[in-house]
């Protein structure tokens, strides 16, 4: 190895893990587009960037593996490619295509080759320049932006920043220490009792199954949302949690579950000698909170409590609280939560030496590593999700459900949650199985399974076929050991889910599914698991036993 060597935080290391499950691709890729304005020296730019590169380690490093995994290695320097497009005088077609930048977007980055940063510049006009920014989130978070375009501002105009006296490995020492220190076991017990037996998916019902193999494209759709500020100031609370409280009730809604968490990342830059350096300094924040028939301003003001007591405990980096918790998993989902909440900073308008910045502006790479992120940017709500389970107009229906809920708790703050959500159809059922599918696959045999199932995990006798899952008390916990139950008792790998228990919530239903992936095996299966059901546990090891042999 050449260039200096140190270890990589937790969130890297997860990364980086990524990245070799999936083989590269721009699942982590951030891309910025800044509009300038002005007469802009392309060479000047083009310095200015090896000067910022070269004051910042993160700009100059790459990953390789050691005996114990991911390492970091900072090279002495580095060369950044900084190809210049004049589009002044081409056909508007091919103009338009040159302006996406598709490639540079949509193209991952080798982490073992440094830099893990593109930069383009696009000449449209004589005045009028577009600046492509493209990094990997492994070196590189939200703020690092606004400290790269400062110091590319500086350094363009022909002045010159005093060296940093700290490095991102002084902030992974930190962390490090933090991690197998005392300061961890506060930080550990608090998690662990804040997120006991939470619900292992907690997800809008998607339209489809998760697919085995995984795929990360996602789309985006946006609504306009009213402006809750004067709200939030008569709450004596920041906006976001505002928000907040408006996706919680509508995830409740949505799923049938009062118990409802999210994942919402900050910032870690936890000490002034961090705040002006470029890096990875990001941390996720999982929001535990419990959606009563209570008014929106009441819980506005429980969700508070939940921002706070969660933001006084997020120095331990997710990855630790997983490993702390060790939370059930659900086959094809990330542990601890899949919806993602975000409320962006407006973007920054500022000069740039002598040009102007007409924008920043964020281009999406059409790819996420969360099923659903809900961000407000602005005054708009944006929507990302992945086609692979959703379909364009499920998006759609969500980002104008959340408008809605959003107006009404804002025009009735004391309305119950019930009232403000009751315009938002239950929980996906899914389209009912033919009724001979039931009868053809064994009779009665596998309803008074599923029945009995059910019975032992809702704590509660349930005789009727049609009897709904929600209606019984049943959550996204329960629907996960249920489907574990069945799958192991006829032997299934797949065609039966956690999500399968929501969309066919009833015993009849969810019986017809099981007659569908048993084929014409069902009958003689239904009868044999209903015996080894009301069987002592003696008597079911001594059939299988026979079974086997």
């Amino acid at each position: 190895m050449t260039g200096r060597t140190h270890p990589v935080s937790m969130g890297q290391r997860s990364m980086w893990n990524l990245d070799r499950l999936i083989g590269g691709g721009p699942v982590h890729t951030l891309a910025w587009r800044v509009r300038l304005r002005g007469a802009l020296d392309e060479e000047a730019l083009r310095d200015a960037f090896v000067a910022v590169i070269d004051r910042h380690e993160p700009l100059r490093t790459r990953f390789a593996q050691d005996a114990g995994g991911p390492v970091a290695i900072v090279e002495d320097s580095v060369e950044l490619p900084f190809p210049v497009d004049d589009l002044r005088r081409l056909p508007d077609a091919t103009r338009q295509a040159a302006l996406r930048c598709a490639e540079d977007v949509a193209t991952g980055f080798a982490l073992d080759r440094a830099p893990l940063l593109r930069a383009r510049l696009l000449r449209l006009d004589d005045d009028r320049y577009d600046l492509l920014v493209v990094v990997h989130h492994i070196v590189f978070d939200g703020i690092s932006l606004d400290l790269l375009l400062d110091d590319l501002a500086l350094a363009y105009g022909g002045g010159d920043r005093t060296g940093l006296d700290v490095s991102y490995a002084d902030a992974v020492a930190e962390e490090r220490e933090l991690l197998t220190g005392e300061r961890r076991v506060p930080l550990a017990a608090f998690w662990r009792e804040r997120l006991a037996g939470a619900p292992p998916v907690v997800l809008p019902p998607p339209d489809r199954e998760p697919a085995v193999e995984r795929s990360w494209v996602s789309r985006t759709c946006s609504r306009k949302l009213p402006d809750v500020s004067g709200f939030a100031r008569g709450e004596r609370c920041m906006p976001y949690v505002v928000y907040l409280a408006a996706l919680n009730a509508l995830l409740s809604r949505l799923t049938g579950s009062s118990d409802v968490v999210v994942g919402t990342p900050v910032s870690s830059r936890h000490r002034a000698r961090f705040e002006r350096l470029v890096g990875y300094f990001v941390n996720t924040v999982v929001l535990r909170t419990e959606v009563a028939d209570v008014s929106f301003r009441e819980l506005v003001r429980r969700q508070r409590g939940v921002v706070f007591d969660a933001l006084d405990h997020q120095r331990l980096p997710f990855e630790a609280v997983v490993e702390e918790v060790n939370p059930g998993r659900a086959s094809g989902y990330s542990p601890l939560f899949q919806v993602l909440f975000a409320l962006v900073e407006p973007t920054r308008k500022d000069v740039f030496a002598d040009l102007a910045v007409d924008a920043v502006e964020p281009v999406d790479n059409n790819r996420s590593p969360f099923p659903v992120t809900f961000s407000v940017i602005d005054d708009h709500l944006q929507v990302e999700y992945a086609p692979a389970l959703y379909d364009d107009a499920t998006a759609a229906r969500m980002a104008e459900q959340f408008a809605t809920l959003l107006d009404a708790a804002l025009a009735d703050p004391d309305g119950r949650i019930g009232e403000l959500t009751a315009f938002v159809p239950a929980p996906a059922r899914g389209e009912r199985p033919p009724e001979d599918a039931v009868q053809a696959a064994g009779d009665e045999n596998l309803i008074r399974v599923v029945q009995t199932v059910w019975s032992g995990h809702l704590h509660t006798e349930v005789t009727d076929p049609d009897a709904d899952f929600v209606g019984l008390g049943g959550h996204s916990l329960v629907a996960s050991r249920i489907a574990i139950e069945l799958r192991e008792l006829f032997g299934l790998a797949e065609g039966l889910s956690d999500l399968t228990v929501f969309r066919a919530p009833t015993p009849r239903l969810l019986a017809g599914h099981l007659a569908a992936a048993l084929g014409e095996n069902a009958a003689a299966e239904a009868e044999f698991v209903l015996q080894l059901l009301t069987m002592t546990d003696e008597q079911a090891e001594a059939q299988l036993a026979r079974e086997e042999s």
